[in-house]
């Protein structure tokens, strides 16, 4: 976003302009499930549900949707934001349900690193607050398909990260495992890459390790 810019939404009039600071740790990921069951239960999807008029639809080119019951004259439309949230409650409350049914199980992932996860999403959804109304299909908690949207580029900000001015040479050796000896991601400089002579300087040097080591893995 350009400095100074609001991004108005074209749906709601909204803009970035409510300053929220980003934390690595929040009581939405409690061991407590008492505290962070009930935090996460207070966000409530309720908002999901709108019901906007033919002329709203048609100038904000809107899908149709399905009727509203007390006023055939609206369409229902669900927010996109609420939806994300939604959903984000159901996939946290099956993977604790997943935990529960087999206690002596051991994921591969830590359940702090996947709280950590859901609560990071959860502060994203919430901070970009994507009010598109999505048209409605007679079917709980369904969207309707083939809404248009603006959205950003994913290609172009995967382009802009690989800038040679700003590439870092990493790469994510593990989705899923901690990777103790962690230089060894950022052992993949472009032959283009200013700092390609300094990265294979230092490897010639010292060697490649192990990225796991024998370290245990831990979050």
């Amino acid at each position: 976003m350009a400095q100074g810019s609001v991004c108005i939404s074209e749906f709601t009039g909204l803009g970035y302009n409510k300053t929220s600071t980003y934390k690595v740790y929040t009581d939405y990921i409690h061991p407590n499930h008492t505290v962070s069951d009930a935090l996460w239960e207070s966000l409530s999807s309720s908002p999901i549900m709108v019901a906007l008029n033919a002329e709203y639809a048609r100038a904000h080119n809107l899908k149709t949707s399905i009727s509203f019951p007390w006023d055939q004259s609206k369409g229902l439309y669900h927010i996109k934001a609420f939806h994300h949230i939604h959903c984000l409650k159901n996939i946290r409350r099956a993977y604790l349900d997943a935990l529960a049914s087999d206690p002596s199980s051991k994921p591969l992932i830590s359940p702090e690193h996947i709280a950590h996860c859901l609560d990071t999403i959860r502060q994203d959804i919430m901070c970009h607050a994507d009010d598109t109304p999505m048209p409605t299909i007679n079917e709980r908690h369904k969207i309707g398909d083939g809404q248009a949207r603006k959205c950003k580029d994913w290609d172009a900000l995967v382009r802009w990260t690989q800038a040679p001015e700003r590439q870092s040479c990493f790469k994510m050796i593990d989705e899923y495992r901690r990777v103790p000896n962690s230089l060894e991601e950022f052992a993949y400089c472009p032959v283009d890459s200013p700092y390609a002579p300094v990265m294979e300087r230092y490897f010639e040097r010292w060697g490649h390790k192990s990225p796991f080591g024998d370290e245990v893995e831990e979050w």
